[in-house]
């Protein structure tokens, strides 16, 4: 009956919305504002790529008495907007004979100390500019930064240069490459899901957004020619659905790849799943003989979906074994924080359980209100193969105590867990009855909805 209850709470239904076409969307300027900002935090290597892959391309002549390089070691991995990994590098200036210097990259204007100094630089996002004051004469020379790596380099030797965020791996992105990416280029993805809401149901769609270096304008997306005015660097969101699921990227070059994901027509707001597996099973009531010995534990897990970053999720877990118990948790699941380039999840679990279990004066029930948290770590071995550990906890206080604690591995598909389970609650005759189990199981969903 209570379980019966909580799943008629949880499972309500959603709303419904139509949904969009594969809908480019430019990202130059965010871009560019973005990746050269020291409040931007920093992300974990994408590839190998070194100063030394990068060269200093000015747009016309090259200006005189001016010597421009990359500072050897300060190539950094820059995430913007959350879900674009980019790269950004320092540059080191020496300009004669000029009574002002200022470098102007991605909307930003720095002055340059003289004779000079260094400066942060994109290598991403398109023409810089140099302005130079000399005899009160103004001249103003664009350069890029070219990805342009040597053939020996491991840049050069990469089997692949189409990098995918660990954000896309929940949605099963595909990149299908049309043609080879030319040496100069390479493609960085991220993603979004958001949804509409309206009437009984939701509607998924995909935000996919694209940093693509090294393109030869003008870049066509989804057979849409794109603003190409930031020069061999293209960044863009196309937005996918089940009835649009691909979108195409080309470039003058003749370069083409397609992008694909797998997504359902509503939005699937409520889940359960069921675990099982054999467990080290002691259990202590007065009045009724210790029980120890091996035994396997079901478990029943479900969500509901509230919002980005929040849930209410529920628990119920059982021996299969004549001396039973019954531990039934509903907690409010909300995601704290982010760290580790966006990998890791910080999840506080806000609620209460309830305990059930046989004696001889009869069946007892005792609530309580242990707390958790959860860190889920995303990829962790490999694509949609996420590591979390987590647990709830009540210490001793006044004859109760609780602690369930796991470690699990898996995708949102099948799943192994490692989990331990200790309880104490008073009976009914004012004496102790407890449980403590460990053991390992695997999961997986039954219903989604």
């Amino acid at each position: 009956m209570i379980l019966r209850r909580a799943l008629l709470l949880l499972f309500c239904s959603g709303g419904i919305a139509p949904t969009l076409a594969a809908q480019p969307v430019s990202l130059a300027e965010k871009v560019s504002q973005e990746l050269i900002s020291e409040a931007v935090p920093t992300a974990f290597e994408v590839a190998p790529f070194r100063e030394s892959d990068y060269q200093v391309r000015w747009t016309g002549a090259a200006p005189s008495g001016v010597h421009m390089e990359l500072v050897p070691g300060s190539l950094t991995w820059v995430r913007v907007g959350r879900l674009l990994v980019l790269p950004r590098a320092r540059v080191r200036l020496s300009v004669q004979n000029a009574e002002l210097v200022q470098l102007q990259v991605g909307g930003s204007v720095q002055q340059i100390p003289l004779p000079g100094g260094e400066a942060p630089v994109s290598l991403f996002s398109g023409i810089h500019e140099l302005t130079v004051l000399r005899q009160k004469k103004v001249t103003r020379h664009p350069f890029e930064v070219v990805f342009s790596p040597p053939p020996d380099s491991a840049a050069a030797r990469l089997s692949s240069r189409v990098f995918v965020d660990a954000s896309c791996s929940p949605h099963r992105l595909e990149v299908i490459q049309k043609s080879s990416l030319p040496t100069q280029q390479w493609v960085f993805l991220g993603c979004r899901l958001v949804h509409s809401r309206s009437g009984e149901s939701s509607v998924p769609q995909l935000e996919v957004h694209v940093g693509w270096a090294g393109v030869q304008p003008p870049v066509v997306v989804g057979g849409i020619p794109q603003d190409s005015s930031s020069g061999s660097t293209h960044a863009a969101i196309a937005l996918l659905s089940a009835e649009h699921p691909r979108a195409t990227f080309s470039d003058s070059s003749g370069t083409e790849f397609e992008i694909r994901a797998q997504l359902p027509r509503q939005l699937k707001t409520a889940f359960l799943g069921v675990g099982l597996g054999p467990y080290s099973y002691l259990i202590q009531v007065p009045g009724k003989a210790t029980v120890q010995t091996v035994a396997p534990i079901t478990t029943l897990y479900g969500s509901y979906f509230l919002a980005e970053g929040s849930r209410m999720v529920f628990f119920d877990a059982f021996p299969v074994h004549g001396d039973w118990y019954n531990d039934f948790g509903l907690y409010f699941h909300s995601e704290s924080t982010r760290a580790l380039d966006e990998r890791l999840s910080v999840n506080l679990l806000l609620g209460f359980h309830l305990i059930s279990f046989q004696s001889p004066l009869g069946t007892q029930h005792r609530l309580g209100a242990p707390q958790g948290f959860e860190m889920i770590y995303r990829d962790a071995f490999g694509r949609r193969t996420n590591l979390s550990v987590g647990g709830f906890f009540y210490p001793p206080i006044a004859g109760k105590a609780y602690y369930n604690t796991w470690l699990r591995v898996g995708s949102s598909k099948l799943f192994g867990e490692l989990n331990y389970l200790s309880w104490r609650e008073v009976a009914g005759d004012g004496n102790q009855a407890l449980s403590r189990s460990v053991g390992l199981s695997v999961g997986a969903p039954l219903l989604f909805w």
